[in-house]
């Protein structure tokens, strides 16, 4: 493993800025970065954050129904268990601009704390993981950079960055039977690596 992955993986796993307002490290335990990232991504997917709360949906927790996976399944109109390997096969990464689960807003109020969700909470955590993002895309160092949602695209900026494409969050598209319009961007994507660099397929 390249050793500059492997400081990448300690950075995230050292890393305990949000405390107790998040519930796990997904991309860790599911060894996302050993196990999924193609040898050199050329594409670099980010969207927000693992889905918030006590659960164990994750999209690369093949185990698990996930909607995020669900919906990429019916945007490339495959099975949802080779999502992934259509990824890689892809020279695509997938990650978030949040590396942690978030609690959910219920857990929030539990605490007491009462705050815009969207706008307030996740906004900290995703500011307090902007260094770990920036880490990760000066390491992975992809050709094309995709922001999904309104996190991921605010990050980037802020590290100075502009992405190749950006759009929506995949369930935006998909609460309004739009894929199709996901799809067309993240083809566009694969154009572009396959301009560069050749076939994908």
């Amino acid at each position: 493993m390249d050793p500059e992955i492997e400081k990448l993986i300690r950075e995230i796993s050292e890393c305990s800025r949000c405390g107790r307002f998040v519930i796990d490290k997904p991309c860790l335990i599911h060894d996302i970065y050993r196990k999924f990232m193609p040898p050199k991504p050329r594409a670099l997917v980010i969207s927000e954050s693992p889905p918030p709360g006590p659960k164990k949906d994750y999209l690369y927790n093949i185990g698990e129904y996930d909607r995020l996976r669900q919906a990429l399944a019916k945007t490339f109109e495959i099975p949802e268990n080779e999502v992934i390997n259509y990824l890689y096969n892809k020279h695509v990464f997938w990650t978030t601009a949040i590396k942690c689960r978030p609690i959910s807003e219920k857990q929030l109020e539990a605490m007491g704390i009462k705050i815009n969700f969207r706008e307030k909470f996740l906004e900290t955590l995703r500011i307090n993981c902007r260094k770990l993002l920036d880490l990760e895309i000066r390491i992975i160092k992809p050709n094309v950079i995709v922001a999904l949602g309104t996190k991921a695209k605010k990050s980037l900026i802020e590290l100075n960055l502009k992405p190749h494409l950006s759009c929506y969050h995949p369930l935006y598209y998909s609460r309004r039977g739009e894929l199709n319009k996901l799809r067309s961007i993240l083809e566009k994507s694969f154009e572009i690596i396959g301009q560069n660099y050749g076939s994908t397929d």
